[in-house]
């Protein structure tokens, strides 16, 4: 249940860092 909220989050994590490198 947690780790699944766990996994989307940081999947959106690292999709907002390829979309945006330049941020940090």
């Amino acid at each position: 249940m947690f780790s699944r909220l766990l996994f989307f989050i940081i999947i959106i994590f690292l999709a907002l860092k390829l979309l945006l490198p330049t941020s940090l």
